[in-house]
């Protein structure tokens, strides 16, 4: 629910709204500490206000972008306040594993057999139109070339590679029988994976957890080596082509990096922020504050919003680290900060003695909550 593009606005509210609903209602939860929803409906309400004020063109649509914000965030914290981060973890490795693996059907099929793509179920998606296999979506550019990209289950790869990295993390938190062959194998499926989803960040992410592993294991540092020296002439290709198409120098650099440094600018002086409808009527059509999630918080709420959100992650740091990094470094190239299970880690705790009750719920939740 948080990354599939086959769930549109419409349905993705409704499903938020009514899964917050039987959260609340079949398992309640007399003691839950709602300072931080307090501060976030605060950092809404600045936004709110202006919008009121503003000539609304279409105020049903400002005030869905509102509600959907809002109840992936809630959505977040109830879950959170159910599920300690172990057991999140735990579920974020085992479908990763499944996901990575599913989605390499996904990747045989544009690079072996392309032509089948377009006789695929089709999809739209912020007017674009794809295909999908159900397990794996294939994207394709708007003059009908596939891309040769793997995004798995999500609406694009730099998405899908936080869904891997984050399993990678969890992984890494809880190395099975010390690094055991199967945990290895799991591991190696996500790396493929990921290397296909041909993501700058994901596969620079990738790379700081595998470095993080290896100080932990000597099995992983030889596997590390081994698989280099293997695939060297791939990951040598890769690495140029990521220097030529998509760092600083490149014009998919620019592209994202020039947008974000005008909302920055704009921020300067608009610090509370512009609003929806505001943001709808100047901003939208430049796709300014469109390809990351703190600039996209900062022109439409503001900084006390942002300031809330920062917060949040940065003691949630203390939780679960590698897994914040993960959601960090992945909100700086995509707009995600309202999503479920971007919005757990913003609530999670590590700490189960308030949750005991709940535990025995983790599974259900764990599976239809994120």
């Amino acid at each position: 629910m948080s990354v599939s593009p086959l769930i549109e606005g419409p349905v993705r509210l409704a499903g938020y709204l009514l899964l917050l609903l039987a959260l609340i209602l079949r398992f309640p939860q007399q003691k839950a500490d709602a300072t931080p929803v307090i501060f976030i409906v605060i950092g809404f309400l600045f936004a709110v206000i202006q919008d009121i004020f503003w000539p609304l063109p279409s105020p049903l649509q400002v005030l869905g972008t509102h509600v959907l914000f809002f109840s992936g965030l809630a959505l977040g914290w109830v879950v959170a306040r159910r599920i300690p981060v172990s057991r999140i973890e735990k579920a974020l490795a085992f479908w990763a594993f499944a996901f990575a693996f599913c989605s390499l059907v996904g990747v045989a099929i544009y690079t072996f057999t392309p032509s089948i793509v377009h006789a695929l179920p089709s999809y739209g998606y912020q007017g674009t139109t794809h295909h999908t296999i159900g397990i794996s979506n294939l994207l394709v550019y708007p003059d009908g070339l596939v891309v040769n990209r793997n995004s798995g289950i999500a609406s694009e790869p730099g998405l899908f590679q936080m869904v891997l990295n984050l399993g990678v993390a969890a992984m890494l938190r809880f190395p099975k029988e010390n690094f055991d062959a199967f945990w290895f194998f799991k591991l190696g499926v996500i790396g493929f994976a990921i290397f296909t989803t041909r993501s700058t960040m994901g596969l620079a992410v990738f790379c700081f957890l595998i470095l993080i592993g290896a100080l932990r294991s000597k099995r992983l540092i030889f596997g590390l080596a081994l698989s280099i020296f293997l695939t060297w002439e791939a990951i040598w290709l890769e690495a140029t082509y990521q220097q030529e198409n998509k760092l600083m120098g490149s014009e998919a650099f620019a592209g994202r990096f020039l947008p974000m440094q005008t909302i920055f600018s704009e921020f300067i002086t608009q610090p509370l922020g512009v609003g929806i409808a505001r943001y709808n009527a100047q901003y939208i059509e430049m796709n300014w504050g469109s390809f990351d999630s703190f600039s996209q918080v900062l022109i439409r709420y503001g900084f006390p919003l942002a300031l809330v959100l920062s917060f949040l992650l940065l003691r949630s740091l203390f939780e679960t680290p590698l897994s914040v990094i993960v959601i960090a470094l992945t909100l700086a190239s995509q707009p995600i900060w309202a999503t479920p299970l971007v919005a757990y880690f913003y609530f999670c705790r590590r700490n189960t003695s308030e949750i005991k009750k709940d535990q025995p719920i983790a599974k259900y939740q764990v599976r239809s909550s994120l």
